[in-house]
Order: C-alpha cells, then sequence, then structure tokens
C-alpha cells in the first residue's frame, strides 16, 4: 500500500471522527435548549394560573364590597 492511500484513509478516518464529536455535540445543545423551553414553558404556566387566581380573588373581593355598599343600612337624615 502506497504512502498516499494511508494518508487519505487517516484523514477520513480524522474526519468521520470529527464529524462524529461535532454531531453529539450539536444533540447536547439541542438538549440543553429543550431543557430551557421547557422551563420557560413552565413559568409561563405558573404566571397564567397566579394571575387568573389573583383575578378571582379580586373579583370575589370586589362583589363582597358591592354587596355591602347595596345592603347597607341606610340612616335616616333628621334635620
Amino acid at each position: 500500500m502506497s504512502a498516499r492511500k494511508i494518508f487519505q484513509q487517516i484523514d477520513f478516518l480524522v474526519i468521520t471522527c470529527l464529524s462524529a464529536v461535532f454531531a453529539l455535540a450539536g444533540c447536547q445543545q439541542e438538549d440543553t435548549a429543550e431543557k430551557a423551553e421547557q422551563k420557560i414553558d413552565h413559568a409561563a404556566e405558573n404566571a397564567e394560573q397566579k394571575i387568573e387566581h389573583t383575578t378571582e380573588t379580586a373579583i370575589k373581593k370586589l362583589r363582597l364590597q358591592r354587596s355591602y355598599w347595596i345592603r347597607r343600612p341606610t340612616v335616616p337624615k333628621i334635620y
């Protein structure tokens, strides 16, 4: 076998190994991106739930306050 053929095979092997390493590194970064996306989704869901809870609480308090003012006994004015 000639030296040129051996170097070609070594070059091919090196290129193949580097491609595999870069491909695995790319998959690992995608996994990190997916985790970040899941964290963002989870935070958005939590925020949505808290906003809904706060809105419901505020509506209940406003209804109670409104019913108090509607049912409040009126005191006749004495002149």
